[in-house]
């Protein structure tokens, strides 16, 4: 909740900041004692990769968790806008736990409201309240209310085209961030 308050009215490379501080605040300790191993794995672990010619912010965090090798990939746009004209995250998250299966969150998060979709192996729907419960303490409790929070079956997977549609628009031009 601190880290959101702090973030709250910084338009410009909120979600990065954001993002960073949740983690650092993690490896301190601020999210449990029992935590901080878990934390630290994913800070060594994060690659960030901007390019002019992506126009999306591209993470890859390999870490582990309870014993297992976790491989997840982000592609996050902070400059979209949302219905009524505001600023808008949008974030596509791609993850794999071996013995559970891939994982794909696409989330929209506007005013401190998440919009979310999660797509979880077919083995995992019988536990969609227990899944769903959980993701929505672990919002509330960082400072995010639930808009929307959808939990499905993961038939396929999604493509980067398909979650942030403008790309292909700006396929004709270049973006250049200073």
């Amino acid at each position: 909740k601190e880290l959101v308050d702090q973030v709250k009215g910084q338009e410009d490379n909120a979600f990065p900041k954001l993002f960073t501080d949740f983690l650092k605040a993690g490896a301190e300790g601020k999210a449990g004692t029992e935590n901080i191993s878990h934390f630290q794995e994913v800070l060594h672990g994060l690659l960030v990769n901007e390019s002019v010619y992506m126009p999306l912010q591209h993470l890859v965090m390999p870490f582990r968790y309870d014993d297992k090798d976790v491989m997840s990939e982000m592609w996050v746009e902070q400059e979209a806008e949302n219905n009524s004209g505001g600023k808008l995250t949008k974030m596509l998250l791609k993850f794999s736990i071996p013995h559970l299966g891939n994982f794909e969150m696409i989330s929209g998060i506007s005013n401190m409201r998440v919009d979310m979709n999660l797509y979880m192996p077919e083995e995992l729907m019988e536990k969609q309240k227990d899944v769903e419960s959980v993701l929505s303490e672990i919002l509330r409790r960082n400072g995010l209310s639930v808009a929307n929070l959808g939990l499905y079956k993961k038939t396929r997977d999604f493509r980067v085209q398909e979650v942030f549609p403008e790309m292909k628009e700006a396929e004709k031009g270049l973006n250049v961030r200073i």
